[in-house]
């Protein structure tokens, strides 16, 4: 009988390399579009910044100042996330070359 560990465990989909590279290219992909919203909302700003002085040009650089902060935290966490799945895809890479090597030694 198996324990609820074991049941857990086995029943966790594990992404083969194809699967992993659908996600890379995807992350990729959000990546550079987030990346260009960045680079629209920075200009955005400087154009905002030759504004006559006033209320709404107060408000309207702390809503874009506000949305390149949150745009930058998305770049940083959408890197990581990359990194993360590039390092993943290695192992899974190294793993079934093995897997594959080792079964292809049993067949010898």
């Amino acid at each position: 009988m198996q324990s609820a560990a074991d049941q857990y465990l086995n029943s966790l989909e594990v992404p083969n390399s194809d699967e992993i590279i659908n996600q890379l290219n995807t992350a990729k992909e959000t990546l550079r579009d987030t990346q260009s919203i960045l680079s629209i909302l920075r200009d955005a700003l400087e154009t905002t910044k030759q504004l006559p002085e006033g209320g709404d040009r107060t408000i309207l650089m702390r809503e874009l100042e506000s949305n390149i902060n949150r745009h930058e935290l998305i770049i940083e966490r959408e890197s990581v996330k990359l990194s993360v799945k590039e390092k993943y895809l290695k192992n899974v890479m190294k793993r079934e070359i093995h897997d594959g090597a080792t079964s292809n030694s049993n067949t010898l």
